[in-house]
């Protein structure tokens, strides 16, 4: 590999004031969009590319190459998160304590930055060293004990508005890419993906930036740091994205990401499914007419005694339905297991379903899986799944055709039912070592009103 001569390799630990001409190696955990500046002085439009590098578990440091709006767009396609590479003839800068470049590039260890120009500089992809650096990928950059659940943040809405978080989740869904023009013209990209950990509380990331994109593109359950919290006034609830201080960590290798795993792994998706098969001991929910408010259906699951599933009336609000938002609404099942199906293969991979081990031939289809909150004077209830037969009479479609309708009619079926009165019929199942219970919705009717007030119960 060709480096210019005069630089010097120097570890981040051991960078020191007046270092210049230096050969930064390492691997890239974030790398930012090009950024467009024009100076005051002298009214020249220059760019700039800020990356972050790391070279150890506990070194981190942020550069930013300085050049012409070509050079710069030509240097962001030449490298990619996750490659290790030299970086040439870059001069360390100290960082002061109220610069406020810091408030736009993620939280490092290095007390300088490194600064990269495109008249002297020069970046190069090592692939010698993979084994030394790759492993530094899956260590996260944040202490374990300084990540949130996804409950804390919902719980702590309208506190936590603008501020940066820590998160330790994993991605149960993610939508097709979005594409939109800003008023100046600029074409951007984004999308939404769905985290959830042990609180089983979901939680709507959005990705930005055409690096994270393309990090989402294979995507299994992550870490993800300094996410941007916003409370949306019109959705009344939490908006989380990701920021120019993102660093997202994948499989990360610490005890709290291996518990998470385990965790998923077992008790949601095997409680899910035999749900599925308590829900056919129903076939009529107009029988269910045990009245209870959402606080009590929580009670219930924690009372050690109730250890199968229980039916409850509950007259409520809808508080989300946001079917206008995201396009994973619609999956494909195994009719015989219900289990998800990757639609390209057409064939359930549940080694106890009669297709999975070959002994029946494969029956799938597409079904609607949507999640909704309820709210009462008591509390909440989230993450309550919709079963197929309610989403089709509320959307008034087919799973198969909800791709045929477009944002508008999404958001106007949306307003038919949001924040209105309903009485609806669920059975849950109480989970050991979970608060809420699992929640699928048997029917869900509009009440005015008058009926509301003359029917919710007091406690």
């Amino acid at each position: 590999m060709a480096v210019i001569s005069n630089a010097v390799h120097i570890k981040i630990r051991d960078i020191g004031p007046g270092n210049d001409n230096l050969l930064l190696r390492g691997i890239v955990i974030c790398k930012q969009e090009p950024r467009t500046i024009q100076t005051k002085k002298d009214n020249v439009v220059r760019c700039v590319l800020s990356f972050t590098l790391r070279d150890s578990p506990s070194d981190l440091i942020n550069v930013n190459a300085w050049g012409s709006p070509n050079f710069i767009r030509s240097l962001h396609s030449e490298f990619q998160i996750g490659d290790i590479v030299d970086v040439s003839n870059v001069k360390a800068v100290f960082r002061k304590i109220s610069n406020s470049d810091d408030l736009y590039q993620p939280s490092v260890t290095s007390s300088f930055y490194a600064v990269f120009n495109e008249n002297k500089s020069q970046i190069l992809i090592n692939s010698s060293h993979t084994n030394e650096y790759l492993p530094l990928l899956n260590i996260p950059t944040k202490p374990p004990g300084n990540f949130l659940t996804i409950s804390d943040i919902q719980k702590n809405g309208e506190k936590l508005n603008r501020q940066f978080v820590n998160l330790l989740a994993a991605v149960r869904d993610i939508s097709l890419v979005r594409q939109f023009k800003s008023k100046d013209g600029r074409n951007f990209e984004c999308r939404d993906v769905i985290l959830i950990d042990q609180t089983y509380t979901t939680l709507s990331l959005t990705i930005w930036g055409s690096d994270l994109l393309k990090l989402s593109e294979k995507w299994i359950p992550k870490n993800t740091t300094d996410v941007r919290v916003e409370w949306n006034e019109y959705r009344q609830k939490i908006i989380v994205s990701t920021s120019s201080r993102t660093i997202i960590t994948e499989n990360p290798c610490i005890v709290k990401a291996e518990n998470l795993k385990s965790f998923l792994t077992s008790t949601p998706f095997q409680a899910t499914g035999k749900l599925d098969q308590i829900i056919n001991k129903y076939p009529d929910p107009s029988i269910i007419n045990m009245v209870m408010s959402c606080a009590l259906v929580i009670a219930k699951s924690m009372d050690e005694k109730q250890n199968t599933e229980y039916t409850a009336l509950v007259y409520a609000v809808l508080n989300s339905f946001d079917i206008d938002e995201l396009d994973y609404f619609v999956v494909t099942k195994c009719l015989h297991c219900n289990w998800k199906v990757d639609p390209s293969l057409e064939l359930c991979l549940n080694a106890n379903c009669p297709t999975g081990t070959g002994n029946d031939s494969p029956n799938i289809d597409q079904i609607y899986d949507i999640r909704v909150t309820l709210l009462d004077h008591t509390g909440l209830l989230m993450n309550c799944r919709l079963t197929n037969d309610v989403a089709m009479k509320l959307i008034g479609c087919k799973a198969t055709l909800f791709h045929t309708l477009s944002s508008e009619e999404k958001t106007s079926i949306k307003w038919n039912y949001l924040l209105k009165y309903c009485a609806v019929r669920l059975v849950a199942l109480p989970i050991k070592e979970r608060e809420m219970p699992i929640i699928t919705i048997l029917s869900l009717d509009l009440l005015s009103l008058s009926e509301y007030s003359s029917l919710i119960p007091i406690f």
